[in-house]
């Protein structure tokens, strides 16, 4: 029964989205069009039921599907994703199959939440894919993610992020913020070149998020010149 209930959730929302914004995806609706739907708390008790009474292993194509769209639909609140990571082969399964479907808003959430989830390691390396994804927010927040799962990586893909020309000016500059990120998270000895690259250039948000990181590694050391004063050594 908690299936009918889950698919009658996500079936009455596609309705809804069909009646009121028929011409999505479009740059006319409004990016938070999802949260004005009235019937995400009976979404998210179908889904949390759902997950605690059935198994992975039992889900079909179409079952996935859905639930994939409906976790892309919540990408405002992203509370079925948190909730989802209580259930690693849920996760895992739903992760992989978000690679294969049109769904930008859930594969950033996946990436994004791939280090809350005790998944195994076939599923954490796909912080890879989602690394090279097509879209630039799903791969910047992949990159973001991928110190707490492949930290051997960071600095493979900061190169890669840093260098390539395939964004207008205001994404590149995002992507580089997220390289910093990235390499401070890690303790890369690649970020002091970054932060002064950054601090040279142009890009405001970029050089006044260097000079916040360059403070965050400043708080970092001054706990261990307190404790040298204290002991005297």
């Amino acid at each position: 029964m908690s299936r009918e209930n889950l698919i009658k959730a996500i079936e009455d929302f596609s309705a809804w989205q069909a009646r009121e914004y028929p011409v999505f995806p479009s740059e006319e609706v409004p990016g938070e069009w999802e949260t004005y739907y009235d019937g995400w708390d009976r979404i998210g008790d179908a889904f949390s039921r759902f997950l605690a009474e059935n198994r992975a292993q039992d889900a079909d194509g179409q079952l996935c599907r859905k639930m994939i769209y409906i976790i892309a639909r919540d990408n405002e609140c992203e509370n079925l994703i948190q909730e989802l990571t209580r259930y690693p082969e849920w996760f895992e399964l739903l992760c992989g199959g978000c690679l294969k479907v049109e769904e930008a808003d859930a594969r950033w959430q996946f990436a994004a939440y791939l280090p809350q989830c005790d998944c195994g390691e076939e599923t954490k390396n796909l912080i890879l894919k989602f690394a090279e994804d097509q879209n630039e927010y799903v791969c910047r927040r992949a990159l973001m993610a991928m110190p707490l799962v492949r930290p051997d990586k960071v600095d493979e893909y900061a190169k890669l992020f840093w260098e390539r020309e395939i964004y207008e000016p205001g994404l590149k500059e995002y992507q580089k913020m997220a390289v910093l990120t990235a390499l401070y998270e890690t303790g890369s000895q690649l970020l002091v070149c970054y932060l002064r690259e950054a601090k040279a250039g142009k890009e405001k948000y970029l050089s006044g998020w260097a000079e916040k990181i360059e403070e965050e590694l400043k708080g970092r050391e001054e706990p261990e010149e307190e404790q040298t004063g204290l002991h005297g050594r």
